[in-house]
């Protein structure tokens, strides 16, 4: 209510409609997709324990059983929907339903009593994909990713493997926990080593030494909005080119933020282009200019 006042209704117009109504209705900064977008983000995002979410929901349906579990599978199935018919995709929309998803999971691997043929299936699939991530690294070509950063995630694999070993055994939490801890592991280790190198490769990143911090600022059209929170100031965004042009007449030390793909648009305005380059995990690319 106080940020409310403060802004005399501007943040709450702002949260409400322009980031969530319109971030439903429309895609914003590129990020639409297929309707399977969102249920896959969900899966990933569960990793390594959404190996269980399809024989937990099969077992359910076969044995129906426990309030809990089928008051979590409708709170996953609602929020993947609502956020699947969604303009707007993005990984971090489905995290309310997480939690729900390691109930469902923690109910079904405390209830497995034996693993079955389909159980093992499942860990194989897993044990697959862990392998993936360190090949998928070695063949990575990023000028960031050293040939032995494969190296840093091979405790995924081993875990994985330890953890289908002990569950095999009949010893389900010595097996899951072996897995969840090499995820753990390797996640804290690339955090430490390897995803500072990439972030380093973030066009804001490469040119916010390069920007007159003290200048103003424009956008045209649709630009990266980490800049808006480097930068701590406003960044006006224009559709038009004329209002653009009119901008940085008005204006001394303008720096304009756009992207490739409507780069053509401003060829005739006096900018000179400081930065192109490739958004991370985008296919877009952030053009930063300066007034000549």
């Amino acid at each position: 209510v106080m940020v409310s006042m403060a802004t005399e209704g501007e943040w709450l117009r702002e949260f409400l409609m322009e980031h969530n109504m319109d971030r439903f209705l429309q895609t914003k900064e590129g990020h639409g997709g297929s309707l399977l977008l969102t249920p896959l983000f969900f899966y990933i995002m569960m990793m390594p324990l959404s190996v269980f979410l399809v024989p937990a929901v099969i077992d359910f349906i076969r044995k129906p059983q426990g309030e809990l579990t089928g008051f979590c599978l409708i709170t996953i199935s609602v929020i993947i929907l609502i956020f699947s018919i969604s303009s707007t995709k993005l990984p971090n929309y489905v995290s309310p339903a997480l939690p729900f998803g390691a109930i469902v999971v923690g109910q079904y691997i405390s209830n497995l009593n034996t693993v079955n043929k389909s159980t093992c299936l499942w860990l194989l699939i897993l044990l697959v994909i862990s392998l993936a991530v360190p090949i998928a690294i070695s063949q990575a070509a990023l000028e960031v990713v050293l040939p032995s950063d494969w190296l840093l995630t091979i405790g995924f694999p081993l875990g994985v493997l330890t953890g289908i070993f002990f569950i095999w055994k009949q010893r389900l939490l010595a097996g899951v926990t072996s897995i969840m801890l090499s995820l753990v592991v390797t996640v804290v280790v690339l955090f430490y080593t390897m995803v500072p190198r990439i972030d380093k490769q973030n066009p804001v990143q490469m040119s916010i030494q390069s920007i007159d911090a003290e200048g103003n600022f424009a956008a045209y059209y649709i630009f990266n909005p980490a800049f808006s929170f480097y930068l701590k100031k406003e960044i006006k965004v224009f559709e038009e080119v004329s209002e653009l042009e009119a901008f940085i007449y008005q204006n001394e030390r303008v720096t304009v933020f756009t992207r490739s793909s409507v780069l053509d648009d401003l060829k005739q305005l006096p900018l000179n282009t400081i930065l192109t380059a490739k958004d991370l995990f985008e296919k877009t690319k952030t053009v930063v200019l300066q007034e000549k």
